[in-house]
């Protein structure tokens, strides 16, 4: 998959020109039940509540929305700060579904699966009971460890999910034998095991600007970088590698990794139009916006008809037919 994963800015949050999300609806989340279990601090006391969730700022220093909506800068190692993860829209648009409008007006669809909710003592005690003959559904989480520095030594701590009735579930631990974490089925967990249903992942849409943003906070207990400073590059904290590396790839349900022949078709459509439209174009006088637009679509196009493919003889083809490398040099002289 070549979809990129990010976390929101401060200006998209709170600037003149924040996203149309925010416009309508608080910044605050709620985290998953999942999260909190990963080492939020943020319910000890209470009942489920709002949690602190990273974004960053233009020059990208570190900082949190607080329980009350508010930005708060944040030392790097504190991996109690909840993730709540953004990514282009334009990216997962495709193999969305279930899409709606909620009560703020607001877009939402689910686009893949991650651990979210803790199951009722009902429920526990068949998992429980059945845990030893539960069948593996084929796929497993990595969880984040707040033990451990490296993001890439976090391979080795796999969640398996398992199928029961038709669901899927995660048997996993509070990673704190300290704290006291109140989760939505009203349990009171410390260091005692837990099963956690997989479910979609709901995203808030923001067309305008081409954001979905992920509507709650889904995991926590990554440091930022290891160290007490703010002003650290995104791109190469231990949360981007997480995101990358992990989060991306496990979220995919075996139905999104298919190729969907209708989709296949209509992407193969769009970019013949899109063609005849740029060869009318450069016949003419090559009016930049409309032509750059042009070219950003068939760059975005070609990639997801690429990432189709798990064939290397079908992606070879497709390279053979479309010159990327030239499309990509067309878009940047027009800057």
């Amino acid at each position: 998959m070549n979809t990129s994963f990010t976390l929101l800015t401060k200006d998209q949050v709170y600037g003149e020109n924040r996203l149309e999300i925010f416009k309508k609806c608080s910044p605050k989340a709620k985290p998953t039940d999942y999260a909190i279990l990963l080492g939020s601090s943020y319910s000890i006391w209470g009942t489920q509540s709002w949690m602190e969730h990273h974004i960053i700022d233009e020059h990208e220093a570190i900082f949190s929305i607080d329980c009350h909506g508010q930005p708060i800068s944040e030392p790097t190692c504190l991996e109690s700060i909840g993730v709540r993860p953004a990514v282009r829209y334009s990216d997962i648009a495709y193999m969305r579904s279930n899409e709606r409008i909620n009560e703020f007006g607001i877009k939402e669809v689910e686009y893949g699966e991650y651990l979210k909710t803790a199951v009722d003592s009902e429920l526990f005690k068949e998992l429980w009971s059945a845990k030893d003959s539960l069948e593996a559904a084929g796929k497993s989480f990595t969880a984040p460890d707040m033990n451990i520095d490296d993001v890439d030594n976090y391979a080795s701590d796999k969640l398996i999910v398992y199928m029961y009735k038709g669901e899927k579930y995660v048997l996993c631990k509070a990673s704190s034998s300290v704290y006291k974490y109140h989760l939505s089925n009203n349990t009171v967990y410390g260091d005692e095991y837990c099963f956690i249903k997989v479910e979609p992942i709901v995203w808030l849409v923001d067309e305008k600007n081409n954001i979905a943003v992920s509507k709650d906070i889904l995991f926590s207990g990554i440091q930022y970088y290891i160290g007490k400073g703010i002003k650290y590059k995104f791109e190469t904290s231990n949360i981007k590698r997480f995101l990358d590396v992990y989060f991306a790839n496990e979220i995919m349900t075996p139905e999104m990794l298919k190729v969907d022949p209708r989709r296949e078709e209509e992407i193969k459509s769009k970019i013949a139009l899109l063609n005849s439209e740029k060869e009318k174009l450069e016949k003419r006088y090559r009016p930049v916006r409309r032509y750059r637009e042009l070219l950003v679509d068939l760059i975005t196009l070609t990639t997801e008809l690429k990432s189709l493919y798990s064939n290397e003889d079908e992606t070879s083809k497709i390279k053979k037919k479309i010159n990327m490398d030239a499309l990509m040099s067309d878009v940047f002289e027009q800057d």
